[in-house]
């Protein structure tokens, strides 16, 4: 899904543009996606003779990402490795025909197709990203053939990721051998903040 909304005006001394955007793709995994919103505006302008010009560019951009967990490790969680390591034979329904998050209640290689689904229905794990990048330009002519100009520009990213274990989840309630550090995690909530 994709919207944009431009508008562009100008006459002899000014222009602009401007664009609204908005992006969401829905992901191969249960509950993976991604929303992006963003805002550019770009004005050029000059005095009547021309010897002064100036001109700003910014553009704002945020992103809500949910990812599939662990995806791209060899973790039992990550949805895309059961495909090669799960047991294909493991059924993954209640005799009541609703779904079994808990399986054989282990986090191991036996109730690995389990543990995936478990993860993708009960923990959480997100990443939001705000970018801000701007330029503001203005150059003036002093004399013929010889213009003094200067520009000052910003690259501004923060990126906040949640990842969240509920405590009724497989990663929260157990504590076997299979996943040593599962008791520092129990119903635990990390944030991890990046600002550049």
């Amino acid at each position: 899904l994709s919207h944009e909304v431009n508008i562009s005006t100008g006459n002899e001394r000014t222009t602009s543009y401007s664009s609204l955007g908005y992006f969401e793709q829905e992901g191969i995994t249960r509950r993976s996606n991604l929303k992006r919103f963003t805002l550019r505006n770009n004005i050029a302008t000059s005095s009547v003779n021309e010897k002064f010009k100036f001109s700003s560019n910014i553009t704002l951009g945020y992103s809500k990402n949910d990812q599939a967990s662990n995806e791209g490790s060899g973790q039992l969680d990550n949805p895309f490795i059961n495909a090669y390591i799960g047991n294909p034979a493991l059924n993954p329904y209640n005799p009541d025909g609703t779904l079994d998050l808990l399986g054989a209640g282990s986090t191991g290689f036996a109730n690995s197709p389990i543990v995936a689904l478990n993860q993708s229905i009960l923990n959480t794990d997100n990443t939001d990203e705000l970018k801000i990048v701007g330029k503001i330009a203005a150059s003036m002519e002093t004399f013929d053939n010889v213009t003094i100009g200067g520009s000052i520009g910003m690259d501004y990213e923060q990126t906040t990721r949640n990842q969240r274990i509920d405590p009724t989840s497989l990663r929260g309630i157990n504590n076997d051998t299979n996943n040593p550090t599962a008791a520092t995690v129990y119903g635990s909530q990390a944030y991890t903040f990046f600002r550049g």
